[in-house]
């Protein structure tokens, strides 16, 4: 999740290079001629994680809740045939209490895992339903009671059981299994992945305490790596960043931690996604490309991998490449911010605006007028020419968000 200050400023970025493309936008009118969008019928064998709910007494799990969903969309995403929506629109029902079928049709996927954690002093219950979104069928439904120390089993044990469910016909098909480390360590790790994305420079403080508080306990943790290098880049004072630590102090370092992570791991997703966000960060974003494909290719989910690579494509003058990543980060991720604008600027400077408004209604039906959607209101206005009401809508997603 790359935050809302990221995605202003990824916008802007956005804005300059399409200031281009607007000179010799009737070229790329004739190429790609206005079209609306047409939901496809979900393929058999995709899925969306909600985030399970927390039922425990004192209400104080819902980090450890969401990180277990996170962590099994993570596995899923490496299952091969099996399409998985992304994690900002997937979570985006929280608490919302929305039909399933409604669900499956806005995600555009045919299975719905939900669930729920309940913590009791050292030991964790963790109920998992997998559901038909069709028809509301239930293919399983368990209840799995561990110590806290078994968490690791509990999420292969879950994910196993979706696979036998969805992949059966698929030989030899196998969950990868999650990362190991202390049960302190992981429970701090999940407390500062969920502090980094806020975006808020207090909490992801917070988060980088924690983080070193982890490595103290297991320095050898590549997750924790990854996600310590990520938080000292977006403490600095770097464009699309929220600190004052000088950039030419934290990129350097931050790169050295996602080196060792990678090292450490070498298939960690996260890992070679931030070693592209850092490398595209220093000005190079042809060697970006690189770390970008490979998180992909290893978590398709992975939307801020798939955001960082589409703009990486635009600043290289690859619009096309551009434009084809971001349609798959929406496709799997509609309710992500930056790619969700990003996709919608694109589609008003090539005049497309019955596409750009299917995308802005698909979004809204999900999370209502947000901050993304108000943006991506105010754009559209804009290029149309209708300044007041670009203006007056600017103006109410700067009153939600002044950041």
């Amino acid at each position: 999740d790359t935050g809302r200050k990221l995605n202003i400023v990824t916008i802007g970025m956005l804005v300059a290079v399409l200031a281009v493309v607007a000179i010799d936008r009737l070229y790329f009118h004739d190429q790609h001629g206005p079209g609306t969008p047409q939901a496809a019928a979900p393929v058999e064998k995709s899925i969306a994680v909600l985030a399970f709910e927390d039922l425990s007494p004192a209400g104080d799990q819902a980090y450890f809740a969401e990180g277990l969903s996170e962590e099994l969309l993570n596995v899923l995403a490496q299952v091969g045939d099996l399409q998985v929506a992304g994690r900002t629109s997937s979570f985006a029902f929280k608490g919302q209490n929305k039909d399933l079928r409604e669900i499956g049709e806005l995600l555009n996927v045919a299975h719905i895992l939900e669930g729920s954690v309940r913590r009791s002093g050292d030991r964790i219950r963790v109920t998992a339903q997998l559901i038909k979104a069709s028809d509301g069928f239930h293919l399983f439904s368990q209840t799995y009671d561990r110590e806290l120390d078994d968490v690791f089993a509990v999420q292969d044990e879950i994910a196993q059981e979706i696979t036998n469910a969805l992949l059966s016909e698929i030989v030899g098909t196998e969950p990868m299994a999650t990362s190991r480390t202390d049960t302190e360590a992981y429970e701090l790790y999940l407390l500062a992945r969920q502090r980094i994305h806020t975006r808020d420079i207090y909490r992801m403080r917070e988060a980088n305490n924690m983080l070193e508080r982890v490595l103290d306990i297991d320095p050898l943790y590549a997750p924790a790596l990854a996600q310590k290098a990520l938080v000292t880049y977006l403490m600095s004072d770097n464009m699309g960043a929220y600190g004052d630590i000088p950039s030419a102090e934290a990129l350097p370092v931050s790169m050295r931690m996602v080196d060792q992570a990678l090292a450490l791991d070498d298939t960690l997703a996260e890992g070679y996604a931030i070693k592209g966000l850092l490398t595209r960060s220093s000005g190079r974003p042809e060697d970006a490309l690189e770390p970008l494909e490979k998180a992909l290719a290893i978590n398709p989910t992975m939307t801020n991998a798939g955001n960082w690579l589409g703009l990486a494509y635009y600043t290289l003058g690859r619009r096309s490449e551009a434009r084809a990543i971001l349609e798959e980060v929406v496709k799997r991720d509609p309710t992500y911010g930056p790619a969700f604008n990003n996709l919608v600027f694109d589609h008003i400077w090539r005049r497309e605006f019955d596409a750009a408004n299917a995308l802005i209604e698909r979004v809204t039906r999900i999370v209502g007028e947000n901050v993304e959607v108000l943006q991506a209101r105010a754009n559209e206005a804009a290029v149309r020419g209708e300044s007041a009401k670009a203006i007056r809508l600017f103006r109410k997603a700067i009153a939600e968000n002044p950041n």
